[in-house]
């Protein structure tokens, strides 16, 4: 019973420390709550030599982590702790946001103003939202201007991870029902839209050239 309760007991204050968006410490106070809870109740069942496991756990995270019980259940509330993880946060922080940034500016490179292959439509690329819409502006066929104003692609987001903008849809005027569409930039000018149900590999794809 005290092993079962000591696991439950230990992931409540992972969590609790989680949540304070410190993970390195969530780590070590895990650590050190383990270690007190097996000296007190000889729950050390997941390896006989607990202590040692769960302080190298900690030296991975901190070379001056502490070997013995006490001074691993103090350890979290070290103050000279607290303010090297409060700068490593810090760091973190602004790391994120800079990433972030670039993101987002990557994203936008797809904004503008763009012409299918074939030259029959012109196509005008926007963010609203957060989201990426595009809208015909103009047509090659006089008897096409009804077309002119229509939003063709919408919802489109960009994944950084995969560099495309995805989960939006397309419909072109001369289909008659909406496709699910992703965007890839094969080069600054040049971008490659696909539409399609279900499965990507049957998709049909469509070349944008940007107009400066």
């Amino acid at each position: 019973k005290a092993g079962i309760l000591k696991k439950f007991f230990c992931v409540a204050e992972l969590h609790r420390w989680h949540h304070r968006a410190d993970y390195k410490d969530a780590q070590v106070n895990y650590g050190a709550w383990l270690t007190v809870w097996d000296y007190i109740f000889r729950t050390a069942y997941d390896n006989p030599k607990m202590q040692t496991e769960l302080g190298a756990i900690g030296i991975a995270e901190e070379r001056n982590f502490p070997k013995n019980y006490w001074k691993q259940f103090l350890y979290p509330f070290n103050k000279k702790i607290q303010k090297q993880s409060k700068t490593t946060l810090l760091v973190a922080f602004f790391t994120t946001l800079s990433l972030g940034s670039f993101s987002q500016t990557a994203g936008d490179d797809i904004q503008g103003n763009w012409q299918l292959q074939d030259g029959s439509k012109q196509i005008n690329i926007y963010k609203e939202n957060g989201k990426y819409y595009g809208k015909i502006y103009w047509v090659k066929e006089s008897a096409r201007q009804a077309e002119i104003g229509k939003r063709v692609l919408w919802n489109l987001t960009y994944d950084a991870g995969d560099k495309e903008w995805n989960s939006g849809e397309i419909q072109l005027p001369e289909m008659n029902h909406s496709a699910s569409c992703y965007i890839r930039l094969k080069d600054k000018n040049t971008a490659i839209v696909t539409g399609y149900h279900g499965l990507r590999l049957f998709g049909k794809s469509k070349t944008l050239n940007r107009i400066n």
